[in-house]
Order: C-alpha cells, then structure tokens, then sequence
C-alpha cells in the first residue's frame, strides 16, 4: 500500500510542478500497479544472484504505469486557464492521451536519480577497469537525461522521447524493451 501512495503522490507532484498538467489519479490503479510490481519482483529476485538493479525495478515499474495508466483527463494548465477565461470549456483535442507513457518515463528517470544520489547506480570506468557506483550530480544527470531523451533516431527525425512515446502506446513493448532502455542510459552515463 506505500508503494501506491508513494507512487501517487510522485506522479502528482511530477504533474503539477514539473509538467503544468492537471489531472485525474486513481489510487486503486495506482494499489493495481504496485500488486503486479511486487509480484514481478518477488519472480526476477529469484533470478539475481547479486540483488536487482535499479534499472530493471524501475523498468517493470514503468511497464506497470504504462500498462494499467492510472492517470485520465490530463490538460494542461494553461488550457485550462485559457478555458475558465474565455467561459467555455477545454476542447477534446486537449486532452494529452499520452499521458501515462509521459509520465512513466518521467517517473523511471527521477527514481533512477533517486538510486543515484543513494550510490545505487553502478558503472563500469573503464578508466579504472572496474565497477564503480556513479558520482550522482543533479545537473549533470538531468542534462544526461535531456539530452538521452531529445536525441534524433533515423530520418524521420522524431526524438528518443517521441519515439518511446508511440512504442510504448502502439506496439507491443514489455518490461524488457524498458530494461534494455533504462540500462543503455546507464550505460552512457559513465561517459557523461
């Protein structure tokens, strides 16, 4: 039950302050969400013989977000200003229906921060030729992340960002594309 809680009130305050976004959490999907999570964990535990690394948790957490999206009737909140202003309402086409798959990606890179400032996140320096846990500074992680995110793929010319957004809502993509994903921005931050 903390876990959704915890898992509510992060994706509350991800929405109003980072995003300017107002909308409807539900706790009971958010208690769905965490069941299906420890479920998950309790299995790949098993499977690790040297603990679970962060990626992969927040990886099967962001599957779960994504999966059951506990967040509905997202708008921004200069929509919304804009609406009560003019004395009518916020027009359908508004609605950011996209919103869990935003927010599970936000979510996954502020928990991977959270593990980072706790030295959580390993790396290998290749400097050293060994394992290290990474040296955890704000500002050079959320340009890592910005810059992970906003990077163009392929000729189309769509972002990280954009291209993850459609994956994950249009085609089949599990917990497993999300640890491949969430490593891989590990991965890079050894040389960020």
């Amino acid at each position: 039950m903390d876990l959704a809680i915890n898992l509510q009130r992060a994706t509350g305050k991800l929405l109003s302050e980072r995003m300017e976004i107002r909308a409807n959490l539900s706790r009971q999907l958010f208690l769905d969400i965490a069941v299906n999570w420890f479920r998950d964990f309790d299995r790949i535990k098993l499977d690790e013989t040297k603990g679970v690394r962060p990626a992969r948790l927040i990886a099967y957490l962001m599957f779960w977000i994504r999966k059951v999206k506990p967040v509905s009737a997202a708008y921004r909140e200069a929509d919304l200003r804009a609406a009560r202003l003019s004395g009518g309402s916020v027009p359908s086409s508004k609605e950011i229906i996209d919103i869990n798959e935003r927010v599970a990606i936000l979510l996954a890179f502020e928990f991977l921060a959270d593990y980072a400032k706790g030295k959580s996140i390993i790396v290998y320096d290749a400097s050293l030729g060994m394992d290290r846990p990474y040296i955890y500074d704000r500002t050079k992680f959320d340009a890592a992340v910005d810059r992970y995110l906003n990077q163009r793929l392929g000729s189309d010319g769509k972002s990280v960002l954009q291209t993850l957004i459609r994956d994950m809502r249009y085609k089949a993509f599990g917990p497993h594309n999300l640890v491949h994903l969430m490593d891989q921005f590990v991965f890079r931050l050894v040389s960020e």
